[in-house]
């Protein structure tokens, strides 16, 4: 059974991933520095919520790539 050959430029990379809005990586290397004056927090939470985004979003293209591959 052979691999059935995939157009790369039909997916979206992380950079380009709508549901996320976030690149992998910034400036401080996927760390947020926590801000002085308690909205620190905040912006954590944010960050966390955005990185789970990106691994469901990561998690469902690998899932496709393994389904692309059990069909063909």
């Amino acid at each position: 059974m052979e691999a059935e050959k995939v157009d790369p430029s039909k997916f979206k990379t992380n950079d380009e991933s709508e549901s996320t809005g976030v690149k992998d990586k910034d400036e401080n290397g996927g760390r947020m520095e926590k801000e002085s004056g308690g909205g620190g927090d905040d912006v954590e939470e944010e960050m966390r919520r955005q990185q789970i985004r990106l691994l469901k979003d990561q998690l469902a293209l690998l899932r496709m790539k393994t389904d692309i591959m059990v069909v063909t």
